[in-house]
């Protein structure tokens, strides 16, 4: 009997420590303290903002022959680079009818770029594509995979794009190497993070910026891809803004090609360095430096007109007297 009690008091004592211990032992994987992970979000303030970016590439899809659309959606953090998501919707084919759409992300910086006698912006994409096509057993199941690059102009609004990569065809087993290079032209608004910044002279808000005297004749050079009832053309041209009278903000003129006697009326009007101008059946879009005017068109006839639609880029030079 004495044996036995010997033997259970030190237990006794053992289990009492155990048991004083135990929100020291298991605060670790039980409590808050130490391996709890903190779920809340700091509040940092920052701000995300999203916007299209819509490029057309030099080739047409197979039913209507109109240029390609790219779909880009960049995610603006406030920092140097974008966040990219970009998505194509091909138009298919008879020999491919399940067509898949095709998926690139990545990032994208704009960087500036000078030379002895031009300065210029460039944004640059870097990103991943991937594409599967239809399975058609037992010849073909391909997969896909490239990288590709984006290199857009932003006093242009043109660019280069070129991609190189792997595929794979599941049904053979089999890996093709591919390298593709296309030109391409920004379609409807450039977004606001890739517009230069319109740096105020002072420290005033930009409200009393000195509003630039617009009145005179410009020459305009455009560029330009023409939709027609056959294969739709890239093409090039000309046209005169003469600008008549101006109110502060607001103008009033007109266009005419050189030569033609037509006229064709506009009204416009100019905020810090970004201008707009609508007449009969165009409006144009762009970026004001003093004597300079860089954007986008388009030309959208009416159901009376015979004209076809015209969508592209121009660049308008005031004469200077």
């Amino acid at each position: 009997m004495k044996n036995l009690t010997l033997s259970i008091v030190p237990a006794l004592v053992i289990v009492a420590a155990l048991l004083a211990f135990y929100p020291v032992f298991t605060r670790g994987y039980f409590g808050e303290e130490i391996n709890q992970p903190d779920t809340s979000q700091p509040e940092t303030g920052q701000s995300v903002s999203y916007e299209e970016l819509q490029l057309a590439i030099d080739t047409t899809t197979v039913d209507t022959n109109e240029p390609t659309i790219v779909r880009f959606f960049l995610a603006d953090f406030g920092g140097p680079f974008n966040i990219v998501h970009g998505l194509l919707l091909p138009n298919p084919t008879v020999s491919d009818p399940d067509y898949k759409p095709i998926i690139w992300s990545g990032t994208g910086q704009v960087v500036d770029l000078e030379d002895e006698t031009t300065s210029r912006r460039i944004f640059y994409m870097n990103l991943h594509y991937s594409q599967e096509h239809a399975e058609k057993p037992p010849y073909d199941y391909w997969h896909d995979g490239r990288i590709a690059q984006i290199s857009l102009d932003l006093s242009t609004l043109k660019g280069s794009f070129w991609m190189v990569g792997t595929d794979y065809n599941a049904a053979r087993d089999q890996f093709s190497e591919g390298y593709d290079k296309f030109n391409l032209i920004v379609v409807g608004e450039l977004p606001e993070c890739l517009k230069e910044p319109n740096v105020p002279d002072d420290d005033s808000d930009g409200t009393d910026l000195e509003v630039p005297i617009l009145t005179g004749t410009w020459d305009v050079e455009l560029e330009f891809y023409e939709a027609s009832s056959s294969p739709g053309v890239y093409g090039s041209g000309s046209l005169v803004l003469v600008i008549t009278e101006q109110t502060r903000q607001v103008f009033t003129g007109y266009i005419q090609e050189p030569g033609d006697p037509y006229v064709n009326y506009i009204n416009g009007a100019v905020a810090g360095h970004s201008i707009r101008i609508g007449g009969y059946d165009i409006s144009f879009t762009g970026t004001l430096d003093p004597n300079e005017i860089i954007g986008t068109y388009s030309n959208i006839p009416l159901a009376s007109d015979d004209d076809d639609y015209e969508t592209g880029t121009f660049i308008a030079r005031k004469q200077m007297e």
